[in-house]
């Protein structure tokens, strides 16, 4: 069903066109339409599939519609409408394509995987079957196991799921990678999924490690949310041994895997340079996460009155010798001699005239 709407207060005359590869296949019940103001019209379109065709896959034809011109013709400023139609033709033989589907779960709950799969071919797959191999956890370098599912017949343009669970108990809480081998009938199709295993953690990834003296410095953490659900109140306490000072960030919320950032800020004016052990401690939901920190406290760099004048001025002429001689000045002279070789010859020459 194809319709179109005239949003205007006036007649609008428009005409409808097939573009694309299955042109030659559709038949419109109208290609010229006097829309009244405020009109809307609605027609079907046929289709006839043709027996052979020489593409395979998804094969996109747009139906369009524009305004109509009063000489039969359209105007070239005017937008086009269009319809987007997607034919797909069954490739030679067998081809399968899978989207595989997994959940986030929290710790020690199984997760469910679902493999779909789809026959795109002319021919009837008779044996598919999925090996899914779990790595992880955050680096997803250490193989974990491997999960095996049932085997079923895909007929041409079928699909079907093929499922398996993962029992997460023993496993720690972070990020996995599901990679996904589909066999069919001697070929193969892989792809992978992300998921993750959640525990009632905000993880601390990393925070300011440096400060200068002098100075009010901002303090800031990096926090990751490891749970399934979001967490209203977080804060965080920061102190130090050797410092007389307690850092205590504003309360946020945090969403579910969500990586965000805590700040405060420390003063070390009256701080002097060294290395300063401290400890950071998160607050969520009647739950903590304490890190062991250091701050490496730096003397600031200032440059005083009397350092200024002592330093040496610079030339301020790239062309200038060592001596202070410019080539400007040793221009002059050679200018300055010339005139007098050039006189002294005029004087020479009038002596011995006379």
């Amino acid at each position: 069903m194809l319709c179109v709407k005239n949003s205007y207060d006036i007649d609008f005359p428009i005409v409808i066109e097939v573009l694309g590869p299955m042109k030659p296949y559709i038949t419109l019940e109208r290609e010229e339409i006097d829309l009244k103001p405020k009109e809307i019209n609605c027609q079907k379109y046929h289709l006839k599939l043709p027996m052979e065709f020489d593409e395979y896959g998804p094969v996109v034809t747009v139906i369009q519609a524009h305004k109509k011109s009063s000489d039969g013709g359209s105007f070239g400023a005017i937008v086009y409408i269009k319809h987007r139609l997607t034919v797909f033709f069954p490739y030679p033989d067998k081809y399968v394509e899978i989207k595989v589907k997994s959940e986030d779960v929290i710790e020690n709950q199984p997760v469910h995987f679902t493999i779909s799969a789809t026959n795109y071919g002319q021919e009837t797959v008779k044996k598919a079957n999925a090996r899914i191999d779990i790595y992880g956890a955050d680096d997803y370098s250490n193989f974990i196991e491997s999960l095996d599912t049932d085997t079923k017949e895909l007929e041409s343009m079928q699909s079907k799921d093929f499922t398996s669970v993962l029992i997460t108990e023993g496993l720690v809480p972070g990020y996995y990678k599901a990679k996904v081998d589909f066999f069919y009938d001697g070929d193969r199709v892989t792809d992978e999924n992300i998921f993750k295993i959640g525990t009632l953690l905000v993880k601390i990834l990393n925070y300011t490690r440096e400060g200068t003296t002098n100075k009010i410095v901002p303090y800031v953490i990096n926090v990751e949310r490891r749970w399934n659900n979001k967490i209203d109140t977080l804060y965080a306490e920061v102190t130090f041994d050797e410092i007389d000072q307690k850092i205590t960030t504003p309360t946020i919320s945090i969403n579910a895997w969500e990586k965000t950032q805590l700040k405060g800020y420390i003063d070390l004016k009256d701080i002097s340079p060294g290395e300063y052990t401290g400890k950071i401690v998160l607050y969520y939901q009647n739950e903590t996460t304490s890190k062991d920190i250091m701050l490496k406290v730096t003397k600031e760099n200032i440059i005083t009155e009397k350092q200024v004048q002592a330093e040496p001025e610079q030339p301020k002429d790239t062309n200038e010798f060592s001596s202070g001689i410019s080539i400007t000045n040793i221009l002059l002279i050679v200018i300055i001699a010339l005139i007098l070789i050039d006189m002294g010859y005029i004087i020479w020459r009038k002596k011995h005239e006379n």
